[in-house]
């Protein structure tokens, strides 16, 4: 079985900036803090003892899968004058599997990797 989920995440993280060798333009970035999800949409796919593959929409309800999440996200970075590159974890701690009799635990993993270029 195979299970995406796509959510919308609100973030609201504490952001650590220390600078590196006295410049102000280079600092190293440290954050951590708490995710809250809503699921907008996923599929399932499952692939038979015969080979044969199954997709369906997930359901969210109190039967099926959850809507909501909530994990812990931390990262570390470094932003240069007009870069920025970071590196991000995810960790879910809900099982998102309301149906008990599956006997499954459905928890949401994320690593990300950003590179980001400065306007200002």
């Amino acid at each position: 079985t195979d299970i995406r989920v796509h959510y919308i995440d609100i973030i609201p993280a504490l952001s650590l900036n220390f600078p590196i060798r006295e410049s102000i333009d280079n600092t190293a970035i440290i954050e951590f803090g708490p995710v809250f999800s809503t699921a907008i949409s996923g599929k399932e796919k499952n692939t038979l003892v015969n080979s044969s593959v199954v997709t369906n929409k997930l359901v969210f309800n109190y039967q099926n899968y959850s809507r909501f999440d909530v994990g812990v996200s931390g990262s570390l970075g470094i932003a240069l004058k007009k870069i920025s590159l970071k590196t991000a974890y995810y960790f879910g701690l809900a099982n998102v599997e309301n149906d008990e009799s599956l006997k499954r635990n459905i928890q949401t993993r994320m690593f990300s990797i950003t590179v980001g270029y400065y306007l200002k």
